[in-house]
């Protein structure tokens, strides 16, 4: 009897974590977005452009759209991923696409720039887990939780009209 009470201690005890240890899916539904401002698409024109000439490059690259308002003007923060797995987990209210390349909005919504459309998809994604040990072919180990920030970045700063760059970050040219 007593070692059927401690199995059933330590099921009780492990049962939490066995679904630990393992990346999580997750699916989300965002509104379709449309661009609504002339300006804003000749910098995601350059901005595609600029990345296609880069060595990381691929069709799969993404890219997020980070706003945040204030009460005169904007800070917008575009930046180029490759793992959608970490653009879905920042929480995005919004998508589009533009040049076959799929676009997260993340934070505020710019009613000057975009247009919510009643148009929904749902994307699925996996949430990382930390603790999660993961490795590739060659038995190195894969580190998930690492934004790779090699990537492009460009802060803008929007008032009504105007996109103003402000900084630009990338490692090609």
């Amino acid at each position: 009897m007593k070692i059927h009470k401690t199995i059933i201690i330590s099921l009780l005890i492990l049962s939490p974590l066995i679904g630990f240890g393992q990346h999580k899916e997750i699916s989300v539904e965002l509104n379709k977005l449309e661009l609504r401002n002339d300006n804003f698409n000749t910098v995601l024109d350059s901005l595609v452009k600029h990345e296609k000439v880069c060595n990381y490059y691929s069709t799969e690259l993404l890219f997020t759209i980070d706003i945040h308002k204030t009460f005169d003007n904007a800070s917008i923060l575009i930046e180029s991923i490759d793992d959608k797995n970490i653009a879905f987990d920042l929480d995005p209210n919004g998508f589009f696409y533009y040049d076959k390349h799929l676009f997260l909005v993340i934070g505020d919504k710019l009613n000057s720039i975009f247009i919510e459309s009643q148009i929904k998809k749902t994307f699925e994604y996996l949430e990382y887990d930390i603790f999660y040990k993961e490795y590739d072919s060659k038995e190195r180990r894969i580190l998930r939780i690492i934004h790779d920030d090699s990537f492009s970045q460009w802060e803008f700063l929007y008032d009504t009209e105007n996109l103003i760059l402000i900084n630009k970050s990338t490692t090609c040219e």
